[in-house]
């Protein structure tokens, strides 16, 4: 086998006490937790809403190498998956509108399977994407939404390291500003732990070098994230994240030369989402994607056998991105990506 997945990858999670301390720090801990969830066979539900959409993906993690996944948009089932081993199984909903993962020009994709197009399962027997990132493959948060559930635990492992950590939810804590918490406190008595991550602070014209403006000085997702995750006997049970300029209009305004005009908190941000997105694609960087995130663990434990489809025909799925044999093999190649429609019958 050489596809050497894990689904939830987490190389830095090893927690341990600095200078021989048995006393460990709050990221420390969440970081445990996190691999330890990871390490289980769970369900979940991963559900985001944007300004131009709102999907779910719901599925189940049987290990490193099996797991099943549906993408809803708008609460309709658009598109599932299976992953057995270097297997492949895809299904365009018959009847859906919608559907993920094509790769663009679509000149450069192979066909489209009849039967895919028919709302039947098709297989890949050495198709299976990986979860691991490389310097040849890139992920941005969105292209691939099934990758983003599946791989949600390692994201909040990475967004530990750009934020200032992580802190256990404190309401009596002087840094604390419920009015600007859009979490819900855990109730007394659940067992609930929650763990927030701190924004770090948005850049300011002062750190600016004389060379003019970098990837490091122009605001960037973390300054305007909130993410807090919710722990419960020893596993992650919710995450949920909110990533927003309206909070921060006030301090772009300040700081920056985006020149928002007059409107709703609504308009004003978008045109600053829009002015400060420019500026980051001029400088090479990954444009900010406002959205509102929650992931939901069940079952954390409890393993469920997870099997391809009996009635999949078989054939090259490598017209989606990431995924197919010929994909596999091709996969030192530079490949544009974008989310298209394949119609089901």
């Amino acid at each position: 086998m050489t596809r050497l997945v894990a689904v939830m990858v987490l190389p830095a999670m090893v927690a341990t006490g600095a200078c021989g301390s048995s006393k460990r720090s709050d990221a420390q801990v969440l970081r445990s937790l996190l691999a330890a969830t990871a390490a289980a066979p769970r369900a979940f539900v991963y559900e985001e809403t944007t300004p131009t959409s709102t999907l779910a993906v719901r599925g189940r993690v049987e290990d490193d190498l099996r797991y099943k996944a549906t993408v809803s948009v708008a609460g309709i089932p658009a598109f599932e998956e299976v992953v057995a081993d270097d297997a492949l199984a895809d299904r365009v909903v018959a009847g859906s509108s919608d559907a993920f993962l094509l790769r663009s020009p679509a000149s450069t994709s192979p066909p489209v399977p009849p039967a895919l197009a028919e709302g039947r399962w098709v297989v890949d027997r050495y198709g299976a994407p990986s979860l691991l990132t490389s310097a040849r493959e890139r992920h941005p948060v969105g292209e691939d939404p099934i990758y983003d559930a599946l791989t949600v635990l390692r994201y909040v492992d990475g967004a530990m390291t750009q934020s200032l950590g992580a802190r256990k939810f404190n309401p009596d804590s002087l840094d604390y500003h419920p009015n600007e918490d859009p979490f819900p406190a855990p109730k007394r008595g659940s067992g609930i732990v929650r763990y927030d991550l701190p924004p770090p602070r948005l850049p300011r014209s002062s750190d600016v070098s004389t060379s003019g403006a970098s990837r490091q000085t122009i605001p960037d997702t973390p300054n305007f994230r909130k993410l807090s995750v919710y722990v419960k006997g020893g596993r992650v049970i919710q995450i949920l994240e909110q990533i927003d300029l309206r909070p921060r209009l006030r301090d772009l305004d300040r700081d920056y030369a985006l020149k928002i005009p007059p409107g709703t908190p609504e308009e004003r941000a978008s045109v600053a989402l829009e002015r400060l997105n420019a500026v980051r694609r001029a400088a090479g960087g990954q444009p900010i994607r406002v959205r509102e995130l929650t992931v939901s663990f069940v079952d954390v434990g409890r393993g469920e056998p997870i099997s391809l489809p009996e009635d999949a025909v078989e054939g090259d799925l490598s017209l989606f991105v990431h995924r197919g044999t010929a994909a596999a093999s091709a996969a030192s190649a530079t490949t544009t990506t974008t989310t298209t429609v394949v119609s089901g019958a």
